[in-house]
This record gives structure tokens, sequence and C-alpha cells, in this order.
């Protein structure tokens, strides 16, 4: 019987470890990040490699941050040596990295703005439930398609609490890298 119970309890471990990240993001990770991002820009800069505009995806659920970086940097050789002197290992380990710091600065900009964003929500229901010109079979499809926005939504905010603090951390230069110039 305490056989049977360890093992039940060593497969209850194992199971809530699988779901959790197998290391936390901390503020040293995520500037050595950074610290290599700022060196690809200078590097591309020098080079004469203009930004690439993103790849159009039709569904926002198929975007892949990590595999987009992976694939990015494995165009150019030098692009691998600036990644290992930023303390990576590998495209892969440093793209993983770029992909866990991408999903928790979405979910701190998505915490930001949630109250505006439900508010949103709200409204937009209010508006297609009041629609005289919408049948009924209409409404109910736009509803549908509203929760399915908001079930991406609370998908992207899922990030785990130690990677979000330590973007938090380095929120400042993070922006530098990661917001898009506005057009």
């Amino acid at each position: 019987m305490l056989i049977k119970h360890r093992s039940i309890s060593l497969l209850v471990v194992l199971a809530l470890m699988a779901g959790a990240p197998a290391w936390a993001l901390d503020e040293n990770t995520v500037n050595r990040w950074a610290d290599s991002m700022e060196a690809l820009q200078a590097w591309a800069d020098r080079e004469g490699i203009a930004d690439e505009p993103m790849a159009e995806v039709e569904d926002p659920r198929d975007f892949d941050f990590e595999r987009m970086m992976a694939e990015s940097a494995r165009e150019h050789p030098e692009v691998e040596g600036i990644i290992r002197d930023a303390g990576f290992g590998s495209v892969d380990e440093w793209a993983s990295t770029g992909g866990r710091i991408f999903n928790a600065w979405i979910a701190e900009e998505m915490a930001a703005g949630a109250s505006e964003m439900d508010a949103d929500m709200a409204e937009t229901l209010r508006e297609i439930d009041e629609n005289p010109h919408m049948s009924e079979e209409q409404k109910q499809m736009m509803r549908q398609q509203l929760e399915q926005m908001q079930g991406m939504q609370a998908e992207m905010a899922d990030a785990p609490t130690s990677d979000r603090r330590a973007v938090r951390q380095a929120r400042p230069r993070l922006e530098r890298i990661l917001d898009a110039p506005e057009e």
C-alpha cells in the first residue's frame, strides 16, 4: 500500500512539473536576451539588412514568435555567434527564451488594458443585442466570435508569474526592443 501511495504521489508531482516551465525567467536572462537583440539590430544596421515585415498570419493562434525567431536567426551564420556571445547555447535556446519573453510581454500588455477590453467587449455585445437589423442567427454568430476572441485573449494572457515579473522588471528596455514603431 505504501509503494502504491508513493507511486501515485510521484505521478502527481511529475504531472505538475510537466505543466510548469522547466526554468523560470529571471531579470538576468531577460537582459541577456535583450543584449542579443540590441547586438543583432546593430549587426543588421551595419550589414544593411532591413527589418523584414512579419509574415501575414490569417489566424492569430497560428502566430509562433519562437519559431519565427529561430528561422530568422538561421538565415545568417553570423547571428549564431551573436547569440552565443550573449550567453545562449543555441539558436533554439535563444528563440525559446524570446518566446517566453514575448508571451510574458503580451500577458503584461493585456493585463494593463484588461478593464478597457472588457468594457469594449460589453459595449459590442450590447450593440449586437440591440441591433434591429440583425437576425437572431447573426447575433448568435457574432456572440460566438466574441467568445472565441475572449478565449484567445485568455490564452495569450496565460504566462507564468515569474516570467511576467522578470519582464516587468526589464520593461523600459523591452519596450524599445519589442514595440514596433507606429506608422
